[in-house]
C-alpha cells in the first residue's frame, strides 16, 4: 500500500484523481454516485493506525460479491445510526439498498475503486485529518466533468478560500446557528467547524443548516456531517433556497425516517416481549405436563 505523507489536501486530490481514472476505465461514464459511495462508506470506518493494514488486506481479498455485501452491511449500520441523515444521504445509499439491481460489472468496478483508494492510503485521511479536508468534495469535483459543473451553474470553492473566509467572519460559538444556502458538499461547514475547534469549542454544540440544488453534493455533505463531527443538530435540504417552503420540507424529510425507526424499534420490542411470554407459556405448560406424568 502506498504510504502518503505531507499535505492532506494533496493526498485527497491524488485519491480523487485515481478513483476517477479507475472508475471510468472499468465502468465508463455514468453512475457517479457509486464510486463516491464507495469512498464515503470506507471513510466512515476510520480504523486506528494499528488496524489499518489488517483491514485493507481483508477488504482487498474480497471478491466483487463479497465486497458488495460488505458495503451493504456498512450502509445498513449507517441507516440505523443516523436515520436523521438517511433521506439526504440516500443517493449514495440507494445503489446498495435501493430497488435497482446492481450489475456484476458495476460491482466489479466498485471493488476496483475501493482497492485503489485503499492502496492510496485512504485510511490515513480518516483520523483527525478528516477535519481538515473535504475528500468527498474533491472526489465529486473530479469525477464530474468541468462542463457538467458549468451546466449546473456550480463552482467548487477551494478549502484554502473557505478557511480564510471562516477566519475573517470569526469562529462560531456554542449554540450558534450556521447556515449556508448553497452548501454543496459542506466546505463552509468544515471551515467553520475547524475555526470552532481552534477556539476550543466542539462543533457539535452548534446547529448547522444547509441547502443546495445538487442532491449528490448534499448527500456528500450528509456524510461529511459525520466525518467532521458536526453532531445531530443538522438540517440539510435539496432544492431552491429561494423557495419559501424548502426548510419545512427538509424538516419533514429529516423527521420521517427518525419516526419510522422509533416505530420499528417499538414494534420489535413488543414482538420480543410477546415471543418471550409465548416461550414462558410453552415452557410452563411442558413442565406441568411433565409433572402430571410423574
Amino acid at each position: 500500500m502506498a504510504r502518503s505523507g505531507g499535505d492532506p489536501h494533496e493526498h485527497a486530490q491524488k485519491i480523487a484523481a485515481r478513483v476517477d481514472e479507475v472508475w471510468h476505465s472499468w465502468h465508463g461514464h455514468g453512475d457517479l454516485e457509486v464510486p463516491v459511495s464507495v469512498v464515503a462508506v470506507l471513510s466512515l470506518l476510520a480504523p486506528p493506525p494499528s488496524r489499518r493494514d489488517t483491514l485493507v488486506n481483508a477488504i482487498s481479498a474480497l471478491d466483487p460479491d463479497g465486497f458488495a455485501d460488505l458495503v451493504r452491511r456498512m450502509w445498513k449500520e449507517f441507516v440505523l445510526a443516523r436515520p436523521d441523515l438517511v433521506n439526504r444521504a440516500w443517493p449514495l445509499i440507494e445503489p446498495w439498498l435501493g430497488d435497482r439491481q446492481m450489475t456484476p460489472e458495476t460491482a466489479r468496478a466498485a471493488r476496483a475503486v475501493a482497492h485503489e483508494a485503499l492502496r492510496r492510503d485512504l485510511f490515513a485521511l480518516t483520523d483527525t485529518t478528516r477535519w481538515e479536508i473535504d475528500l468527498l468534495g474533491a472526489l465529486l469535483t473530479t469525477v464530474r466533468t468541468a462542463s457538467a459543473w458549468k451546466a449546473r451553474g456550480q463552482y467548487y470553492t477551494p478549502a484554502s478560500v473557505t478557511d480564510v473566509m471562516a477566519r475573517l467572519v470569526g469562529a462560531p460559538v456554542p449554540g450558534q446557528s450556521i447556515g449556508d444556502p448553497a452548501c454543496g458538499t459542506g466546505g463552509m461547514f468544515r471551515a467553520a467547524a475547524a475555526a470552532m475547534r481552534e477556539a476550543g469549542n466542539d462543533p457539535a454544540t452548534a446547529s448547522w443548516e444547509g441547502n443546495d440544488v445538487d442532491e449528490l453534493a448534499v448527500a456528500c455533505c450528509a456524510i461529511n456531517v459525520v466525518l467532521w463531527g458536526l453532531g445531530t443538530n443538522v438540517l440539510l435540504g435539496v432544492g431552491n433556497t429561494l423557495t419559501a417552503d424548502w426548510r419545512e420540507r427538509a424538516l419533514a424529510e429529516r423527521r420521517e425516517p427518525v419516526v419510522l425507526m422509533k416505530q420499528l424499534s417499538a414494534l420489535k420490542a413488543v414482538m420480543d416481549l410477546t415471543d418471550t411470554q409465548r416461550r414462558r407459556s410453552v415452557s410452563s405448560s411442558t413442565d406441568a405436563m411433565t409433572g402430571d406424568e410423574r
